[in-house]
């Protein structure tokens, strides 16, 4: 919880701290790898935030597919 609340704050630094550590802690949590996914997103660093959707796909999550969608784009149009 405290991973999203930083990153609505605009800590994304923080955000993807606190969200790594409750991956270390429960590496199965999907949602955990989603949110992270998010943070990494909003900080371009877009090859992250595609590994971490894959995890999270792998583990079960439903994927909204604009923020797939909008990550392919980022992707695939240069950083």
């Amino acid at each position: 919880g405290r991973g999203m609340m930083k990153g609505r704050a605009g800590d994304l630094a923080g955000s993807v701290d606190d969200l790594s550590r409750a991956i270390a802690i429960a590496p199965y949590a999907a949602d955990a790898y989603v949110n992270r996914a998010a943070a990494y997103y909003q900080l371009r660093q877009f090859d992250r935030a595609a590994r971490d959707l894959e995890v999270a796909e792998g583990l079960g999550a439903r994927l909204d597919p604009r923020f797939v969608d909008a990550l392919a784009r980022a992707l695939g149009g240069g950083r």
